[in-house]
């Protein structure tokens, strides 16, 4: 790289950031019982947020005796296997309002030490000069990860304390607005919700009074099959060959692809090489249902992810999914 890091003096990470891996937790013992404590895995760190929807938990009353892996507030996590995919650099922090949550292994806890302020920590994890040190590290190798050491390699700016005190000021007053927001957004998706099984659901429709009711259906709505307003097209079966980690190809969508909360999830994305039709690609915006399980651990059948912007490419769905396509009339 070519570029000028900082007219402030500059050094390595490691000497200012403790960089903890985390616990390898037995699997066996996983739950999904949300009364438990959320492990915070490689698969649900995203780009700057954990996707605690994809979570497992650890027994509540065995937690207490992984103390140092607990993380606090402002914890910066960092994904060390496949640190890098399409979507951006997998690092998050732990904000707030979040539960108490144990960090598994190959993801690794940043905390700031000898004065480093651990928002402005949070800001040179976030930027663009770090996403550039990491993906030369990970582009190439058979399976992409990177080490403690080389994460405490990346050279930082280090500006004095009191302008790093002002950066991280500035820092987490849009933090907190962004927060905020995304509270704003929980409730007016829950009244969404709330909104469709009134009208669907209980038939509270406005105006439902003056509507007569006709073996539980409104006078005058009617029920059809699926199958007149979409077409189902099922995904290709491949042989291994063809898939590979090289981004030349085309993004590959398999059940891993989808989070067992429903919804897109770009963790450990492959590429295909083979053939394909076009009927068998999905792009931005288009809704893909998995049909099959992956495993007991991680059951996904019948949830739905909506294709989100993949370096504006379309994606080769495998056999385990279908997309669905609207009928045009």
């Amino acid at each position: 790289m070519g570029y000028r890091i900082s007219r402030f003096d500059v050094d390595k990470l490691g000497r200012y950031t403790e960089i903890f891996p985390g616990f390898a937790f037995e699997s066996s013992r996983f739950t999904d019982d949300p009364r438990d404590v959320p492990l915070v895995k490689g698969e649900n760190v995203q780009q700057g947020f954990i996707e605690w929807g994809a979570s497992r938990f650890w027994p509540a009353a065995d937690a207490d005796n992984f103390k140092k892996f607990e993380l606090r507030v402002g914890d910066v996590v960092l994904a060390m296997d496949r640190p890098w995919v399409t979507a951006g650099l997998k690092w998050a922090y732990i904000r707030k309002h979040d539960r108490k949550s144990l960090l598994v292994q190959r993801v690794s806890r940043l905390r700031g030490k000898r004065g480093l302020n651990q928002t402005y920590l949070r800001c040179l994890i976030s930027s663009r000069y770090f996403s550039d040190y990491i993906q030369p590290i990970v582009t190439g190798v058979n399976v992409p990860h990177i080490s403690g050491k080389q994460i405490g390699g990346f050279k930082i700016p280090l500006p004095l304390p009191p302008s790093q005190q002002k950066i991280a000021a500035i820092i987490s007053a849009y933090d907190e607005h962004i927060e905020n927001n995304m509270r704003r957004i929980a409730v007016l998706e829950k009244l969404a919700e709330e909104l469709y099984r009134e009208w669907f659901v209980r038939l509270r429709f406005p105006g439902h009074e003056r509507v007569k009711v006709v073996k539980g259906v409104p006078a005058g709505w009617s029920f059809d099959k699926a199958s007149v307003f979409i077409d189902l097209v099922k995904g290709k079966s491949y042989a291994g060959d063809e898939i590979t980690d090289d981004p030349l190809h085309m993004p590959f969508i398999s059940l891993k692809s989808f989070s067992r909360g429903g919804g897109y999830r770009e963790d450990g994305l492959k590429y295909y090489s083979g053939r394909y039709k076009d009927e068998q690609v999905v792009r931005q915006g288009d809704v893909v249902i998995a049909i099959t399980d992956m495993t007991q651990d991680r059951a996904v059948v019948g949830r739905a992810a909506r294709m989100p912007y993949l370096d504006g490419r379309g994606a080769v769905i495998s056999l385990d999914a279908v997309k669905v396509v609207p009928v045009v009339s």
